[in-house]
Formats: structure tokens, sequence, C-alpha cells
């Protein structure tokens, strides 16, 4: 079999904290949603079978979305008698999902489903990123060194010292701007990532799966899952795991 190529979530160099407002995390939770659709369907598959036909109605029956749109939180600003803000909670509830970001991006899901029935067939996920960007840009680099001196000087001797002296220079600039971001509260980007990980955590997660039924399926020990589903937790900025307490394991389709 064909190992899985892992995509890389290189955005920058330096990021948010806050996962809410970093590129790299807004990149693995779309990643994270490509798993499930390959791990998990029935996740994605309930919520367009037993939650999306309510913002179709709401859309049908001519509701004004702009006023989501215009907030901060789509799923917030719902009516609090809303149908659909409340089967969307009964969903999130059922499968450990009630977390904001992504209530938010289930909305905003429902308005690609509607309008592309493409998308709504293949289970996509919303794309679209509002992340707040935060600037760490250091001081303009400039770099000036005398003329080549023909009379003095042959070229390559010339050249050898303009490069040394850029490369000093440059290296300078280096540590001052990661100093700076540093400074700001800025953390360096994460370079890799495992996409079994992300596996593990959608089977822990939403599936409801114990770290030992997936340990013994992937054929691999207890302690490495639960390693690798706090890595992935870390990863997408996912505060809390569902408690590990026992339950029965829904079956995987």
């Amino acid at each position: 079999m064909t190992q899985r190529k892992t995509p890389s979530l290189l955005y920058a160099e330096y990021l948010s904290p806050d996962p809410d407002s970093s590129g790299q995390v807004w990149k693995a939770r779309l990643q994270l949603f490509e798993t499930v659709r390959r791990v998990y369907p029935k996740f994605l598959g309930k919520l367009l079978a037993e939650v999306f036909p309510l913002y179709a109605r709401l859309a049908q029956d001519g509701y004004d979305f702009n006023v989501l749109w215009r907030s901060r939180s789509p799923y917030e600003a719902l009516p609090r008698d809303s149908g659909l803000r409340s089967a969307l909670s009964l969903w999130a509830v059922e499968f450990n999902a009630a977390v904001g970001w992504l209530m938010d991006d289930a909305i905003r899901t429902f308005r690609l489903w509607h309008v592309a029935s493409d998308q709504r067939a293949a289970l996509s996920w919303n794309t679209l990123h509002g992340h707040r960007l935060v600037v760490g840009m250091g001081d303009t680099f400039t770099f000036v060194c005398e003329g080549w001196e023909t009379t003095l000087l042959p070229w390559p001797a010339y050249r050898d010292s303009v490069r040394r002296r850029f490369e000093e220079k440059l290296s300078d600039y280096e540590k001052e701007t990661r100093a700076l971001a540093k400074s700001q509260g800025l953390v360096r980007a994460q370079r890799k990532y495992s996409l079994k990980n992300l596996e593990w955590f959608v089977l822990y997660q939403f599936a409801g799966k114990s770290s030992k039924a997936i340990a013994d399926r992937y054929e691999t020990d207890d302690s490495t899952v639960l390693k690798g589903i706090k890595a992935a937790a870390k990863l997408l900025g996912w505060e809390r795991l569902r408690d590990s307490a026992p339950r029965r394991n829904r079956k995987i389709r």
C-alpha cells in the first residue's frame, strides 16, 4: 500500500498563541475534517441528515442570515429558541464536539452546502477563515558595502568579502527579528505532525472509541495512542478531550 503523504501545515515561521488566530491551527482543522470524511463519515453524515435541513428551512423561509455573518460567532447569534441552534447543539454533544469554533464553522458549512450541491454531497467542510492577522514584522533589512576598488583587489577577493559580510549581517538580522517575535508573544510554527494522530483523535473524540480499541485496531500500544491523541489535540487547539470513562463504542461505518 502506498504511504499517505502528509500535507504541510507550515503557514509561517511564527504564529499567534491564540488558536483561533493561528493560520497553522486553521490548516490543521481543515485536515481534521479531511480525516473525518475518510475515517468516520458518520460525524458529518448525521450533521447533513439531521441538522442541515433546519438551516435549509430557515433559508427557504427568508431568514436574514446576514445577522449571523456579521457576528463573530454565528452560532451565538442564532436565536435562543431556534430549532437549528438546538439541533446543532445536540449533534455536537453527541459527538463530543461542543466547542465554539466548530459550532461556528458548522453553520458556515451549511451555507456552503446550501449553495453548492456538489460540496454538500462530498460532505466538504467550510474552508474560509476569518482569523485576526497578527503582525510580527522586523525592521527593514538593509545592507551597504563599499564598492569594488579594481586597482587594489581582484574580483574573487572582493566578492568573497561581500558575501561573508552579507551573511554576518543577515544572521544578526535573523537573531534580532526572532527575539522581537518572541517578545511579542508569538510562538514557533510546528513543522511536523502525524496524520495517524489525527485519525486516532477522530476515533477517540468523535467516534467514542477507547484508546485501547484504537491501539488494537492499529496494532500499537495504548500509551502511544494516548500520546498521539494529545499531540493532535494540541495541534488543533482543542482544549478538553472527552471523558475517558468506559463507554459503549460506536460502530465505524
